[in-house]
């Protein structure tokens, strides 16, 4: 720029001596090519050489134009001579440099290419390991699946065991009940056998005068007026309308018997999980029969039962086990209050339900009992949650009948009020 500015001036001189001194400072890439040939830069050398060749040759010129060495061909033609073989210095650079750049080009894909096959490498051993971290895996989850199974089995059976025993524990308290409820039939049955002994007694006194009457006895007169006296005298007709009255007694406690024992055939039956067809209203009534002594001294209990039900795929023994444990607790729900006996009650209503084209049989149990507070609502079916007094309940009652209907697809609902009492709506779908 300087040079530049002084031959627009008219100092030609002094423009061509500012050029010679710029090209001079052409030595300062000296150190900076030895720097980068150290570095392993082979072209540098090459340029080094070849900077140092136009070096001389403009060292050599620029002398002579200072008159600091003889002015001769040599001296004239030493910067285009120097020029030249720099030329061909810094071609073999640039060669030098390609060949440098396609080497390293070369080691470049090589290492991008081990790379890659390190990688490859790593992602085998990676798939491998999480293989067998997969298979070590599945086959602990399968371990555990099978440890689960098991425990869910034992926890079933525990759950059956659980509901059996509170089952034969219910039994165990109404056992004085039912032996009750058994004993009055019976000892009709017994008082009556002892007033039939006795006039089939008479009967017997009777026949056996009639025949020992002989037709051809002369006295066959005599004797038949004896025998008609003794039947007046024991009053034949009015024993033997005694004896239709007292085996109509008999027929009547042996039907009761077998009524109670029937119910309880069908309350205790251990069917565990096998399901048959059963009646609704004859699982409540066989529970009520069961009931009616333990219940006499709580509350009445009233039945509504709708005709015509269908019968259900059910597990009759466990129906009647929630029939049982949802009925007594009513009943001792009304012990409850200031309510006398006469008014204390339990209803038991059963009704047919056709909703959006499904049917669903109801049964409702209510009573005008204390009622429940929305806690107690809300913890009744947990194990072992009790209002009752220690020792006085054991709090599974509940717990079993929610288990028994979620086994049987049916649901059930509380409504309950302070002081006015509980129902429970039981719903099984058909």
């Amino acid at each position: 720029m300087i040079a530049a500015i002084l031959l627009i001036s008219g100092y030609y001189n002094t423009s061509y001596d500012v050029i010679n001194g710029s090209a001079l400072s052409i030595v300062l890439l000296i150190p900076v090519s030895i720097k980068v040939w150290r570095g392993g830069d082979i072209s540098a050398a090459y340029f080094l050489v070849g900077w140092l060749v136009f070096i001389i040759a403009v060292t050599v010129f620029v002398l002579k134009d200072f008159g600091l060495i003889p002015y001769n061909e040599a001296t004239l033609y030493a910067l285009p001579i120097g020029s030249a073989i720099e030329l061909v210095v810094l071609s073999l650079a640039l060669g030098s440099r390609i060949n440098q750049l396609k080497k390293d080009r070369q080691i470049a894909r090589e290492k991008e290419l081990n790379t890659s096959l390190l990688n490859e490498k790593i992602q085998k051993e990676q798939n491998i390991e999480l293989e067998k971290s997969v298979t070590a895996r599945t086959s602990q989850l399968t371990e555990m699946n099978n440890s689960l199974q098991i425990t869910l089995e034992d926890l079933r059976a525990a759950q059956q065991q659980l509901i059996q025993s509170e089952k034969l524990a219910s039994l165990g308290q109404l056992t004085a009940g039912i032996a009750h409820e058994l004993n009055n039939p019976i000892n009709f049955i017994t008082s009556n056998v002892q007033s039939l002994k006795r006039d089939f007694g008479d009967l017997r006194e009777v026949i056996e005068s009639m025949t020992t009457l002989h037709p051809n006895s002369e006295k066959i007169v005599d004797e038949l007026l004896v025998v008609l006296d003794r039947v007046k005298e024991l009053d034949i007709p009015f024993t033997l309308k005694e004896i239709d009255e007292l085996l109509a007694g008999v027929e009547n406690g042996a039907e009761r018997t077998a009524e109670i024992v029937s119910g309880l055939r069908i309350f205790s039956r251990m069917d565990g999980n096998q399901e048959s067809e059963a009646n609704i209203n004859e699982l409540l009534s066989s529970t009520l029969i069961i009931l009616r002594s333990n219940l006499k001294d709580e509350a009445d209990v009233l039945t509504e039962f709708s005709e015509n039900l269908p019968n259900i795929v059910c597990q009759p023994g466990k129906l009647n086990q929630v029939f049982m444990n949802i009925i007594t607790n009513a009943a001792q729900a009304t012990t409850e209050t200031d309510l006398s006996r006469s008014e204390r009650e339990v209803r038991v209503r059963t009704r047919l339900v056709n909703d959006d084209g499904k049917q669903f049989i109801q049964v409702d149990i209510s009573d005008n009992g204390a009622g429940m507070t929305e806690k107690t609502k809300s913890q009744i079916f947990n194990p072992f949650y009790t209002t009752k007094e220690v020792g006085q309940g054991t709090g599974l009652g509940l717990s079993i009948v929610k288990g028994i209907l979620d086994d049987h697809n049916a649901t059930i609902e509380i409504d309950s009020e302070i002081d006015k009492g509980t129902t429970f709506l039981l719903s099984f779908p058909l």
